[in-house]
């Protein structure tokens, strides 16, 4: 399997289970925090690992919400900022400095200047409820990729069970040093059923592939991955509404190459292996092994002298094996 099946309990649809202590989860779900510049939280949600190299994927109504529509007076005054947090369970021993930082930069979709405040949607807004962004990483970390099926042909139906996993609960404050005051989570599942699947158009968050859902979902699980139950992620929490009926969210399957007009939002990830993350290794010439990798960068992006070439490698999550894919020069 791409993902080692977590441990799910069992128990009614829509019900909250309390899984803090499943290491296949701790280790690749984290809150997503907002904060003022004073240390106090206003706004949380959930994001995952989806590389090796501080790439997450959360919802982009998180995004937009963190930095302003939800708490926009507070932070106008003061200035926000968005953190995840990254708790001693997922690594086994505690972190000093727990929490990370959003660097400046949505990846999907385009957006040059999430941090500013704004109140109007951008132009290149296309309005499916998705962001990919990063998270600066520090020595050590390793938060643990998981594999989103994408790119194939769909495999969700309609009436199949899929398990929602988030952050129901977010709470603290931090000094200005990233060390928490107090803090608290709890990283919950629940267990529902996919009652739609369908393709609405863009043009507000909500647009795109989207699977509804039996059951209402708590507001922190927005971002958090959808599972079915063999441990493949195929969405991603949008929606989940005090009082309502039902949930949404987006349909992750049917983005990539393969499929339509969707984009491809996980290229760090080689679909066709099923488990392995895309890097560009720089290889000597007359040498086969790569000297180094690079998981964050293109090929343009990576400077080597003539003799030295630079070629796309695919590491599987283990970091213990590559493959190689056809050569093609880096930039001059």
């Amino acid at each position: 399997m791409p993902n080692s099946s977590p441990n799910f309990p069992q128990a009614p649809y829509g019900k909250l289970i309390d899984v803090s202590d499943v290491l296949e989860l701790r280790r690749s779900v984290f809150p997503l925090v907002f904060s003022n510049l004073d240390g106090t939280f206003l706004y949380h949600g959930t994001s995952f690992s989806v590389t090796y190299e501080g790439g997450f994927c959360t919802a982009m109504h998180v995004i937009k919400d963190g930095f302003g529509s939800s708490k926009s007076a507070e932070m106008r005054d003061k200035g926000a900022y968005a953190l995840i947090y990254l708790p001693g369970v997922a690594y086994g021993a505690p972190i000093v400095r727990p929490f990370r930082r959003l660097l400046s930069g949505i990846i999907f979709p385009r957006d040059p200047n999430p941090l500013a405040y704004r109140t109007t949607r951008d132009a290149d807004d296309i309005g499916y409820d998705v962001a990919r962004v990063r998270f600066e990483m520090e020595a050590g970390d390793q938060p643990f990729p998981l594999w989103v099926r994408t790119g194939f042909s769909p495999m969700l139906k309609e009436g199949r069970d899929v398990i929602a996993v988030g952050f129901n609960e977010a709470k603290g404050t931090i000094s200005s040093d990233g060390a928490p005051l107090h803090y608290r989570d709890v990283l919950s599942a629940t267990r529902l059923k996919v009652t739609k699947l369908e393709f609405r158009e863009p043009g507000a968050l909500g647009g795109g592939p989207i699977m509804t859902l039996n059951e209402n979902i708590p507001g922190g699980f927005s971002g958090g991955p959808i599972f079915t139950e063999d441990g493949a992620v195929v969405g991603l929490v949008s929606t989940g509404t005090k009082d309502a009926r039902y949930g949404t969210g987006v349909w992750l399957e049917p983005y990539g190459v393969r499929v339509g007009s969707y984009p491809d939002i996980f290229p760090e990830q080689a679909h066709d292996s099923e488990d392995l993350f895309e890097a560009w290794g720089v290889i000597d010439q007359g040498g086969d092994e790569p000297r180094s990798l690079y998981w964050a960068k293109g090929d343009a992006d990576i400077k080597v002298p003539p003799a030295v070439r630079v070629q796309r490698v695919w590491r599987d999550r283990a970091a213990t094996g590559w493959i190689k894919a056809p050569a093609r020069p880096a930039s001059a």
